[in-house]
């Protein structure tokens, strides 16, 4: 586990993780600063955390400071299971189910489950020892503690290879997407999905966006930025989505802040729009039925838009 009480040594990003052009503009973002490439117009952080000080024991489990995020909450064991079924359906939307599919950065194994209940032959690859024997244990899935180059796992031999919530984390993000489609059949597919910079929570929230994440998120793509980024490596997106997974469990608030509007929370809690819930971590404030549907109407709308708070972008490779 790393010593947070240690100085964090941060390392400067010199290249757009996109483009690798070294031109560009200072831009914020609340209160905190981004560089935005001139020549593709990716924001990218202006420096970040050595990987290997981030991606270690308590990473998904609030061990590592600032950094990862705390899977031992009791509520993200539905929201996740929710949020693999929702990627599978958008994955079989797209590529003809079942297959083989690899999951890079896999965790605890959430994704790879749905596709498996579905019939997919499934394996993943995670840095972090605990997240993979988790996904063993809990799943009963095969899951190498490795990067997918170092796993041993044969090129070319996976119709899909997935990276959800991995990209943004690369300081070079056109080698990662180029290194991992080495491992897709040819004609098969990649799914990628990231926080989406266009989004409404980020417009909305701006320093407190979820997907900002200082010194750990370094490049912010927004479906065209991506889009972008895969056809520059010569591969071919088919498909793109920007889902905010709204769940049945979700706060009141946690629901607004998706929205770019969480300051609403106090006056809308006034309101009969709201219903109170007794959890394990005290009372919570839920929308009511009608203020749900609500919320399902603005973000249905705000994801055609694709203003949604990811991007989901499945792409072919050659």
């Amino acid at each position: 586990m790393t010593d947070t009480s240690s100085p964090i040594r941060t390392i400067p990003m010199l290249a757009c993780p996109a483009c690798h052009s070294t031109s560009a503009r200072t831009i914020a973002i609340g209160a905190d600063m981004l560089r935005q490439c001139t020549a593709c117009q990716l924001p990218y952080a202006p420096e970040y955390v050595d990987p290997a000080e981030i991606y270690v024991e308590g990473y998904h489990s609030g061990g590592v400071g600032n950094f990862g995020v705390d899977l031992s909450d009791p509520g993200w064991g539905g929201f996740l299971n929710f949020v693999g079924d929702r990627r599978i359906d958008i994955l079989e939307s797209v590529v003809r189910p079942p297959g083989r599919i690899v999951d890079v950065g896999c965790g605890p194994g959430h994704t790879l489950a749905a596709a498996k209940r579905r019939g997919w032959d499934t394996v993943g690859v995670e840095l972090v020892p605990s997240a993979a024997q988790e996904a063993i244990d809990t799943f009963g899935l095969e899951v190498h503690t490795s990067t997918l180059e170092e796993s041993g796992l044969p090129e070319r031999s996976f119709d899909v290879v997935a990276a959800t919530h991995v990209l943004e984390h690369m300081q070079d993000g056109a080698a990662f997407l180029t290194s991992i489609g080495r491992w897709v059949k040819p004609g098969g597919h990649i799914f990628i999905e990231v926080p989406n910079w266009q989004s409404i929570d980020r417009r909305g929230n701006h320093d407190r966006w979820y997907g900002l994440r200082p010194l750990e998120h370094m490049g912010h793509y927004s479906p065209r930025t991506l889009a972008a980024t895969m056809r520059r490596i010569g591969f071919k997106p088919v498909a793109v989505r920007t889902p905010f997974y709204q769940y049945k469990d979700q706060t009141l608030s946690q629901a607004l802040h998706d929205l770019g509007v969480d300051g609403l929370t106090p006056r809308l809690a006034k309101r009969v729009l709201t219903v109170r819930e007794e959890r394990d971590q005290g009372s919570v404030l839920l929308p009511n039925p009608m203020m749900r549907r609500v919320l399902q109407a603005v973000e249905k709308v705000a994801g055609a838009a694709r203003l949604g708070v990811v991007v989901v972008m499945v792409a072919q490779v050659p």
